[in-house]
């Protein structure tokens, strides 16, 4: 029994807790919309000023968000911190930023090769996990530079992750069987997710973030206290005042 409240002491504790770091931070960035002026402000991917948001990948637990405790709408969640990375991207940072497949709609010269949103941010998160010391694949070089100049923008923002809420089995066993079981389930309750800014000039990898927030015996965390702290790190984008358009060819 002691055991079982230690546990239960330890859960409470590490409710809300956040855990990250930045993973990738390139020395230089390359915008591809723009060209910055000579006084210009010196940044890294803040040179990235305008940014395409692509749908978050999310693998969730239960995937049948009924089964939540207290009820997940999941495809609610996904929308929401997509917009929140979104709006704190603008407002905190000063970025220009655009959703790619906001309200199911994809910019019409966004070719894509064919191939359906989905599967192309399933491949550049393929990537962006394994996190090798090369460059992308010429094929995710590709997708990249479709992004930016379909949508006009210098980088590309991947967001994926994993979130798990509590389901009412883990209640049940957690008021029915008095066992360890049932606060490691809640431990494990909470969201994991990481931002990925690619550029579009050269396809490269130049930014990454990740952030993991624990809930405890909450259903999931505050999502407004997570995208802040995943994106914090993040350097303010070069001001306008600082840019000029390229010369036409």
């Amino acid at each position: 029994m002691i055991a079982v409240l230690l546990a239960l002491a330890l859960t409470i504790q590490l409710a809300g807790c956040g855990f990250g770091a930045v993973e990738v931070s390139a020395p230089e960035a390359v915008p591809s919309t723009y060209q910055p002026d000579s006084n210009a402000l010196e940044r890294s991917v803040g040179m990235l000023r305008r940014l395409a948001i692509l749908p978050i990948h999310l693998d969730v637990s239960p995937e049948d968000g009924s089964q939540c405790a207290e009820g997940c709408d999941w495809a609610a969640i996904k929308h929401s911190l997509t917009e929140r990375v979104a709006t704190f991207l603008r407002d905190e940072r000063g970025y220009e930023v655009v959703v790619v497949g906001s309200g199911g709609q994809v910019t019409p010269n966004l070719r894509l090769d064919g191939a359906d949103l989905d599967t192309v941010v399933a491949r550049l998160v393929a990537f962006a996990e394994a996190r090798p010391a090369r460059s992308p694949p010429p094929d995710a070089v590709a997708i990249v530079r479709e992004i930016g100049a379909g949508e006009k923008v210098d980088g590309v923002v991947v967001l994926h992750g994993s979130a798990q809420a509590m389901t009412y089995a883990d209640w049940a066993l957690m008021y029915a069987t008095f066992t360890l079981s049932a606060p490691i389930s809640a431990i494990r309750t909470g969201i994991s997710l990481e931002a990925d800014v690619f550029e579009v000039a050269r396809g490269q990898l130049v930014w990454a973030s990740r952030h993991r927030v624990m809930a405890g015996f909450a259903t999931l965390p505050d999502e407004v206290r997570l995208i802040s702290a995943l994106l914090d790190p993040i350097e303010p984008a070069l001001p306008a005042a600082f840019t000029r358009e390229p010369p036409r060819p």
